[in-house]
């Protein structure tokens, strides 16, 4: 039986200890274009996303500014409908980030906007 996906869903994402959450994610597939160097695949890219807790999102922004080695680590993407219920999800191994556009917009809060992140991995899985 297959679940209908509706208007107002997210993703979730788990990279390391960081949790964030996204309106849009894309580059979910694998291509085989050429069997003899195996699979090929794009970055996943994140649109319009928050952190919860900044302070944890620093890591990522210290290896943007080359304070720090680019953590990697392993991701997940949980596809969460209007219920908070996981539909659908995939797991990325050896993922790290290799672009980062913040919000400019200052809030008050805890709360960290994103507004593009991209990260590269070397293998995907769905597990849901």
């Amino acid at each position: 039986m297959t679940e209908n996906i509706q208007a107002s869903y997210y993703f979730k994402v788990q990279y390391g200890k960081i949790e964030m959450s996204f309106q849009e994610v894309s580059g979910l597939d694998i291509t085989n274009s050429n069997l003899k160097n195996g699979n090929n695949h794009s970055p996943i890219r994140f649109k319009r996303g928050l952190c919860q807790n900044w302070k944890s999102f620093q890591l990522i922004i210290d290896a943007f500014n080359n304070l720090c080695k680019i953590p990697v680590k392993n991701l997940t993407i949980s596809l969460l409908n209007s219920e908070a219920k996981v539909i659908r999800a995939w797991q990325c191994l050896h993922a790290y980030p290799i672009k980062l556009d913040l919000d400019t917009l200052k809030y008050p809060t805890d709360f960290l906007t994103i507004e593009n992140l991209e990260m590269e991995y070397t293998v995907i899985k769905r597990t849901k």
